[in-house]
């Protein structure tokens, strides 16, 4: 159960960070962005009360299946710098919210005793976005 060990530890630490405080969408991707004449608009918020950097995993896992699998480290590191450096973001912060709610996702799949094919494919993202993300922060 994800619950318990080390994500338990860094999902309250991470809760703990309250400096930047501000609601975020929590579901913010490209199906979920609309262009209204000139304007783009985001619908269907599922509204978190956080940092900023907690946003930034949905982002990612929509553009996370374009990584190459050599080379995929430094892709993402391209990545991150990208959107944290245009959203003013603190990359380590971000790259702890993504391995948080990258390893939620892994164990709901490895939970389940036969996942549908399509989840087992997801499986191998999210286990190259947990790895990425663990060397950023260290």
């Amino acid at each position: 159960d994800w619950h318990e060990g080390e994500y338990l530890g860094l999902l309250e630490r991470l809760l703990e960070q309250t400096e930047r405080d501000c609601l975020i969408h929590a579901d913010l991707h490209e199906q979920n962005v609309i262009l209204d004449k000139d304007v783009w608009r985001v619908i269907d918020p599922h509204g978190w009360n956080t940092t900023p950097e907690a946003d930034i995993w949905v982002i990612l896992c929509d553009d996370i299946v374009g990584l190459s699998d050599e080379g995929y480290i430094e892709e993402f590191k391209e990545r991150m710098i990208c959107y944290c450096s245009a959203a003013d973001m603190d990359m380590s912060l971000a790259c702890e919210w993504i391995m948080l709610r990258s390893s939620i996702s892994l164990s709901r799949i490895v939970a389940n005793s036969s996942p549908p094919e399509a989840d087992l494919i997801w499986k191998i993202y999210l286990e190259k976005i947990v790895e990425a993300s663990e060397i950023l922060i260290s």
